[in-house]
């Protein structure tokens, strides 16, 4: 059983003959919704909020979306990047690469967050409810469970247009990051993309600046959440794992 189309065809491509089921991830949509009136702290009150939530490791490609940041910053006074991710993990040294950006003065984290330490659902729903966009510039996802508990929270999302990612956007329900290659990594000859700095800063300003196109993905993609509530998506797995056990 996998959860997206794209590791379905993985699966398929790899074993031939072998039946493979996709059931995708589910959501809690009362939790992961979209609040009110969201409580922003006084900093970042009259912000534009770009966000991620990813943890800081290789695949989630947060240096691109560092660089795509300073590019807003110079068309955005009032842009602030948010990032749900431990500055010091496996991945890289977020502290110093925005320094060296330049955008050190205009990033925040969540405090205490790291692989140890993580925070409620209710917390988390509430840091997607900072976000103006949330934006996720990875080199592949099997799923991309961020991306439905931004969409469920009602947060226009932009990602790359790779992967598990399409499936989840495609339709008008977000942005889709151009992929200007592939790296191809490992004895698995695992295929990773490249998404375009240009591209995904050019992304996130067009969501800035145009309130109908914001207010769009908030509707498309809180809807498709919906469709994917664990109260639709639990009874496939029922039924799935009765056929088995019949």
């Amino acid at each position: 059983v996998t959860c997206s189309r794209f590791g379905q065809e993985l699966v398929e491509d790899a074993v031939a003959g072998l039946r493979v089921e996709m059931i995708p991830h589910g959501v809690d949509t009362a939790v992961f919704r979209p609040l009110p009136r969201p409580c922003r702290p006084p900093e970042l009150d009259g912000k534009f909020i770009v966000g991620c939530t990813a943890r800081n490791q290789p695949r989630k490609n947060l240096p691109v979306l560092i660089e795509a940041f300073a590019v807003v910053c110079r068309h955005r006074d009032d842009a602030v990047l948010y990032l749900h991710s431990d500055p010091n993990d496996v991945g890289w040294d977020l502290l110093d690469l925005l320094h060296r950006h330049g955008v050190f003065h205009r990033t925040c984290f969540t405090k205490s967050a790291s692989i140890n330490n993580g925070v409620s659902s209710r917390q988390l729903n509430e840091i997607y409810n900072l976000f103006d966009v949330m934006a996720l510039p990875t080199a592949g996802e099997g799923f991309g469970l961020p991306i439905l508990e931004a969409m469920a929270a009602g947060v226009p999302v932009v990602a790359t247009g790779y992967s598990a990612c399409v499936e989840l956007l495609e339709g008008g329900r977000g942005e889709l990051v151009k992929v200007k290659g592939y790296l191809t990594a490992g004895r698995h000859n695992v295929r990773y993309a490249i998404p375009d700095v240009d591209d995904l800063a050019n992304l996130i300003l067009a969501l800035g600046d145009d309130v109908a196109r914001l207010q769009a993905h908030q509707h498309c993609g809180r809807a498709f959440a919906e469709s994917l509530d664990w109260t639709e998506i639990a009874p496939r797995w029922q039924d799935l794992l009765a056929a088995v056990d019949t």
